[in-house]
């Protein structure tokens, strides 16, 4: 019984976890290609 509760425990921990990482990820790959998106404008400026 206390088995099945720390599995469920676990499972729901890393699942919250990977939707914490998701908006993490997106914002990180948006700030890298507005760096990129900037040093191309100011390569050409």
């Amino acid at each position: 019984m206390l088995k099945n509760v720390a599995i469920k425990a676990l499972n729901f921990i890393s699942l919250g976890l990977r939707i914490l990482r998701f908006p993490i990820f997106l914002s990180t790959l948006n700030f890298v290609k507005l760096e990129s998106f900037k040093t191309k404008f100011y390569s050409t400026h």
